[in-house]
Formats: C-alpha cells, sequence, structure tokens
C-alpha cells in the first residue's frame, strides 16, 4: 500500500494523463487528496470517479468523508447513505455517518450508528477506538453520565492521553456532582491541552462547586483569556465572586456573560440575586421577572422576587 499520497498522486496523473477515464486512477486521487486534507478537491475527483462507477463504496465514503470535515454534515450523510445503501456494514460510512449525526446535535442517531460500528465484527474492528470515544459525547450530551463514564473508560483503556475522552470524562463527573474527580480528570485533559476552553471551565466550575471560590476565579480566568465570550466561565467568575461577597465585581461580570446570551437563565437568577443582595430590589425583580418568563416553574427565582417584593413594601411602610 502505497502511504506517501503526494506521490500517488504524482502517478496516477501520468496514468490520467494516457487515460483521463481511468476509474482506479481517479478513486486513489480522490482518496489520497482526502488524506492529505484538501478535501474541496477529493470531492471533485470524486465526482469523476462516481461519474464512471456510482456504485463504488470506497469513493462514496471519500466524499461523504470530505465533506464532513468540510462541515457539510448533512451532505456527507446523504453521501454515507448511498454507500451505505450498497454495503449496510461499511465500517468508514457507519463512522462517517455517526460523527457527522453527532456534529448535527444528533446524539441519539449517532448512538445508534455507533453501536453498528462497534458490533463485533472482524470487518469493523478498525473503527472502534474513534467511535467509542463518539459514544461517550453522545451519551454524555444526552445527559447520560454514568454511560458516558463507562464508554470513556473504554476509550482510555485504549489511548489514556486521549484527550476528548478525558473530557468527556471530566465533564460528565461534574454534571454528576463528583467535583474532586472531575478536577482530577480535568486536569489529566489539560497536561495534553492546556487552552482547551471547555476543560478549564470544567475545573473553574467544580472549584467553584466546591467552595474554592478564589481558584475557580483563577481557573475561569484562563479559560477567558482564550475566548472572553465564553458565558459559563463567565457565569463561574460571577457567582465565585458573588460567594466572595464582591457583589459589584460580580455584577459586571454577569452583564458580560448576559451581553452573550441575553436568554442564559442562571447568568439571570443570579444577576438577580447580586442586586437582592445590595439591596436592588426593583433591579432584582427585573431580572427575575426574565427568568420567570423562560421558566416559570423554577420555585426558587419565584420565591426570591417574592422576598425582594416584601422588602420594597417595608421601605414604602418606612
Amino acid at each position: 500500500m502505497i502511504h506517501n499520497y503526494n506521490d500517488a498522486i504524482v502517478w496516477v496523473d501520468k496514468v490520467l494523463s494516457i487515460d483521463p477515464k481511468h476509474c482506479n486512477s481517479l478513486q486513489i486521487k480522490a482518496n489520497s487528496l482526502r488524506m492529505i486534507g484538501k478535501y474541496n478537491d477529493a470531492i471533485l475527483w470524486a465526482e469523476k470517479a462516481l461519474s464512471i462507477d456510482q456504485k463504488d463504496v470506497n469513493t462514496l465514503y471519500t466524499k461523504a468523508h470530505s465533506l464532513s470535515m468540510l462541515g457539510n454534515y448533512n451532505e456527507a450523510i446523504t453521501w454515507a447513505d448511498k454507500a451505505l445503501q450498497i454495503n449496510s456494514k461499511d465500517a468508514n460510512s457507519l463512522s462517517i455517518k455517526a460523527h457527522s449525526l453527532s456534529m448535527l446535535g444528533k446524539y441519539n442517531d449517532a448512538i445508534i450508528c455507533a453501536d453498528k460500528v462497534l458490533m463485533p465484527s472482524q470487518y469493523i474492528r478498525k473503527a472502534k477506538k474513534q467511535y467509542i470515544n463518539l459514544l461517550a459525547h453522545s451519551l454524555s450530551m444526552l445527559g447520560n453520565y454514568n454511560d458516558a463514564i463507562i464508554w470513556a473508560d473504554k476509550a482510555l483503556s485504549i489511548n489514556s492521553k486521549d484527550m476528548n475522552s478525558l473530557y468527556t470524562k471530566a465533564h460528565s463527573l461534574r454534571m454528576i456532582g463528583k467535583y474532586n474527580d472531575a478536577i482530577i480528570w480535568a486536569e489529566k485533559a489539560l497536561s495534553i491541552d492546556q487552552k482547551d476552553v471547555n476543560t478549564l471551565y470544567t475545573k473553574a466550575h467544580s472549584l467553584s462547586m466546591l467552595g474554592n471560590y478564589n481558584e475557580a476565579i483563577t481557573w475561569a480566568d484562563k479559560a477567558l483569556q482564550i475566548n472572553s465570550k465564553h458565558f459559563k466561565s463567565l457565569h463561574t467568575k460571577g457567582d465565585s465572586l458573588r460567594w466572595l461577597g464582591k457583589y459589584n465585581e460580580a455584577l459586571k461580570i454577569y452583564e458580560k456573560a448576559l451581553d452573550c446570551d441575553p436568554n442564559h437563565f442562571p447568568c439571570l437568577s443570579s444577576k438577580g440575586l447580586c442586586l437582592q443582595q445590595l439591596a436592588k430590589y426593583s433591579e432584582a425583580i427585573i431580572l427575575y421577572d426574565k427568568a420567570i418568563q423562560i421558566d416559570p416553574n423554577y420555585q426558587w427565582v419565584v420565591d426570591r422576587k417574592v422576598e425582594c417584593e416584601k422588602q420594597l413594601n417595608i421601605q414604602k411602610q418606612r
């Protein structure tokens, strides 16, 4: 097998200069272009090959994969499906379909595809490692955190330094309230990529939930140095400042967060509480009302609004 894809392209070009419709050469060129990351060119040559042999599974996959890498996930799924109509067990096509579904947020569908990739079959064994990771991520995004941890552990048993699996495990542990463990796994992920914003946030939020507010602010700031509009990190920093009694500083951070997402329920609630703690009851009620419009059944916010109204009545009676 030729692993030097640039050399492969040179040699097939020689063949194609003699026979421009030599299908196998067209297929090799398309695949080689895909392997060196020239996805638009890969699609063009895959289409030339498919105009001669429209049922070649590998070329259909080449086009599907290239489309997915370019962010054209719906089109990628369409072409992966064409390959799967010919060979329903093609591991590569199942894999790229699962990946594309996951990127579109269709996690249940992604899991179904990933499960097919993970079926015990020698033919598809090569795809297992990547899609154990995808399955873990999809389960985590669906809120199945314990299952996500199980599958992340399976991926990590194959590659203990897989960044995506480390993050998925850290995130899932945080979401089930295991903050100390979440910090440990976030640190493992950060030893590989110290600039991953979501992992920095995971550590910051876990520290805040454990009451380590100054440390939480430090790690939230690390995330915000990379992405100043990461509203989850802004929210965590705001909450940590509020818990430290730094209400005016907290308000400024909440305002930045709400500039990024004006309907972020936790930030609206937290800013309302901060204003309430500063005895700015009328302003707090405005924030609570906005939060109640988003979730009228969240009793904590309703109760805080009632408290503010009582305080305003007391002030009027003085």
